[in-house]
């Protein structure tokens, strides 16, 4: 099992922080996470939100939400106060509706990311709203911790949708 990313994912987002416009990349990584081609079982949907955000949303057949990704091309304070703003406005809309016990959400800020939970139970989202969010995203995508991180969740849906 390889510890990082392949290749072609580097120089997409070496092409991706040179233009700003990360959207690509991350189109790319949720193919190379949970390729909707390959399984009837879930939906992707992307979902343009404002010039510099978008969200990819994976559902089931029945357009229950299994995880959410935001990515946000504004890598701002400003950018990521409202990447903290629309990630919130997401769960309230859809973590009910939500079929495993968890709600996963990845916030990509340029390459930084944050990730959220939320408990289907609870209601609860974490991390909790919090004013400081300038060091929030603190985890390099691109770094073995990034690498690792993700895979772990990503293999958290999975194994609790029975992908």
């Amino acid at each position: 099992m390889s510890l990082t990313w392949p290749e072609h994912i580097f120089t997409i987002a070496s092409g991706s922080k040179a233009s700003d416009h990360y959207f690509g990349l991350y189109n790319t990584l949720i193919f190379l996470w949970l390729d909707p081609y390959e399984s009837d079982d879930v939906i992707l949907a992307p979902e343009k939100h404002e010039f510099h955000s978008i969200y990819f949303i994976v559902y089931t057949k029945k357009y229950r939400p299994l995880l959410m990704m935001n990515v946000e091309n504004d890598v701002s304070t400003q950018g990521r106060f409202k990447a903290d703003a629309q990630m919130r406005q997401k769960y309230d809309t859809l973590l009910t509706r939500c079929p495993l016990p968890r709600l996963w959400g990845f916030s990509f800020v340029g390459t930084w990311l944050r990730v959220y939970c939320g408990d289907v139970t609870t209601g609860n989202v974490t991390p909790p709203s919090e004013d400081d969010l300038e060091q929030a995203w603190n985890i390099d995508l691109l770094s073995p911790e990034g690498f690792a991180r993700v895979n772990e969740i990503i293999k958290l849906v999975r194994d609790d949708a029975g992908l």
